[in-house]
């Protein structure tokens, strides 16, 4: 690829093909500009033979010849490969910005479905190394480019955020109306296919192994209940089953929280909200996480309360009838039920196989005010499975992973039960 200084030529001789960039906007204060500064920033362009084919600067060359010069000052390059055209204007209009936001995200999946071509091992963070940003802002990009391949009008939204929500409730529509539907003619018609669905939503594993191989952009709410270590051990006289749990200690928690909690803003949608159940040991801790990932938050937490709780020092400390969770947001993402009280009450549930698990209703209720009606949730560590069922009870498709095989047993046979 060779590329010259820059220098004057003749605008008759300059081809306009096509080209990502086609709304050129208001010329007036650009040309105003030219006509008392000259062109300050040349246009870019690829000579091939006796022409010179435009690569970027569309509005720069349009207000020169508007202005009726017969000349622009413009940086020649030769010898180039179609990728590298559009990494050019790409980089060119992108300095300078003068794409839309549609054009932008159009330009950057072009590139990417050319490279793919080339190599198909070419991944999304290694295109995204190669134009400097992260995976996820590029993954959004290519999202919104087909998006609005599929629904032009989103094209006219004032920005990228816009444009993904307008799309993200299109999309969660669709879900509720086809998906739901199947799954739910599924489970109330076929034993056998109910088992299938649940045993699938149910996932053993290992959390710190298993979410980074989840869909970027893929679910509008992920919910997490990490183990925190609580030590079972001291309740011993309520006969908790053990042999369940297996809680983090402090630095296993300082190692592996970030990581989650990186994982869980990669696979959120543009828009969505993190519920994050915690301990308040960890409350400062968490809340520096958080804004590192690039979450936004209010940092007084929902209160789940239980009514009746224990204390391991009832002299000194109260009963424990209450339960934290911070819900934080990736985006714009709005309440599905506005003004709602931060306070939950649900009573907890029996459970021989569990501490406290968090109530279906509870979960219905968490459901209601985050999710968008037909969305997609997950769930770091299910623990009972209760919000799978609370899901599908609001038409909401929920997957999750936990580590201990027994839990999930006991939740197929509840599952099987209650649906």
């Amino acid at each position: 690829m060779l590329k010259s200084k820059a220098t004057k030529i003749k605008i008759e001789d300059i081809v306009v093909g096509k080209r990502e960039r086609t709304e050129l906007g208001d010329l007036k204060e650009l040309k105003e500009s030219i006509a008392e500064l000259g062109l300050i920033n040349p246009i870019t362009v690829l000579k091939i033979e006796d022409k010179y084919h435009l690569l970027a600067g569309a509005r720069r060359l349009q207000a020169c010849t508007e202005l009726e010069h017969t000349t622009v000052p413009a940086t020649i390059y030769e010898n180039l490969d179609t990728i590298d055209k559009l990494y050019i204007e790409l980089d060119e209009n992108y300095q300078r910005l003068e794409f839309t936001y549609a054009e932008e995200v159009a330009l950057k999946k072009r590139i990417y479905e050319m490279e793919k071509s080339v190599n198909p091992k070419t991944s999304i963070r290694k295109l995204a190394d190669k134009l400097d940003t992260n995976r996820e802002s590029l993954s959004v990009d290519i999202q919104l480019a087909e998006a609005i391949e599929f629904m032009p009008e989103l094209a006219k939204c004032k920005n990228k955020h816009e444009a993904l929500k307008k799309f993200d409730l299109f999309e969660a529509e669709v879900a509720k109306q086809v998906l739901g539907k199947k799954m739910a003619t599924k489970l109330k018609t076929d034993p056998t296919e109910k088992l299938a669905v649940l045993n699938s939503l149910y996932v053993v594993g290992d959390t710190l192994e298993l979410l980074p191989k989840e869909k970027t952009l893929e679910y509008s709410v992920v919910e997490l209940d990490p183990p925190y270590g609580i030590e079972y051990e001291k309740l011993s006289q309520d006969g908790l089953a053990k042999k369940y749990f297996d809680g983090w200690n402090k630095k296993e928690f300082l190692t592996n929280m970030p990581i989650v909690l990186k994982e869980s803003h990669r696979i959120l949608k543009a828009n969505g909200w993190l519920l994050l159940w915690y301990s308040m040991r960890y409350h400062c801790d968490l809340m520096k996480m958080l804004a590192e990932v690039g979450f936004k938050l209010d940092p007084t937490p929902i209160i789940w309360n239980k009514s009746t709780g224990r204390s391991n020092s009832p002299r000194t400390m109260f009963n424990q009838s209450a339960e934290f969770c911070i819900y934080a947001r990736k985006g714009s993402p709005s309440l599905q039920i506005k003004g709602h009280n931060i306070i939950f009450s649900h009573k907890v549930e029996q459970d021989e196989s569990h501490a406290t698990p968090k109530p279906i209703a509870l979960y219905e209720e968490l459901l209601e005010t985050f999710a968008v009606p037909g969305s997609k949730v997950f769930s770091g560590f299910l623990g009972s499975g209760n919000i799978i069922l609370a899901a599908y009870n609001k038409g909401l498709m929920c997957k999750g992973i936990d580590k201990f095989e027994e839990n999930k047993n006991d939740f197929l046979m509840k599952g099987e039960k209650l649906l």
